[in-house]
């Protein structure tokens, strides 16, 4: 079976993750994006319950975990000021 070679537009999470599932079935793919480089700064602050089902359905979810780092504080920002935090540290989550 031929697979048809397959063009993702947007290297965004959804992009990102049809690209690997893709790959990881041997199917030729090309990103594009309208981004000229990455991010520096990541968006993704936490890993919402329902993202997290769908990593574990790719088998993926033990080594995203693995990589996670706590988030500590939260800090809020208005016209380049920073107008407030929350220290994290003691909150339980579970």
């Amino acid at each position: 079976m031929t697979i048809a070679p397959v063009l993702v537009i947007g290297a965004g999470p959804v992009g990102l993750t049809l690209a690997n599932e893709l790959a990881r079935r041997n199917a030729p793919v090309r990103i594009v994006d309208k981004a000229d480089s990455i991010r520096e700064v990541s968006k993704a602050l936490i890993l919402h319950v329902r993202t997290q089902e769908a990593l574990l359905r790719l088998g993926v979810l033990p080594e995203v975990q693995r990589e996670a780092r706590p988030l500590r504080e939260v800090s809020v920002f208005a016209y380049g000021a920073k107008i407030g935090s929350w220290d994290l540290d003691g909150v339980d989550f579970h």
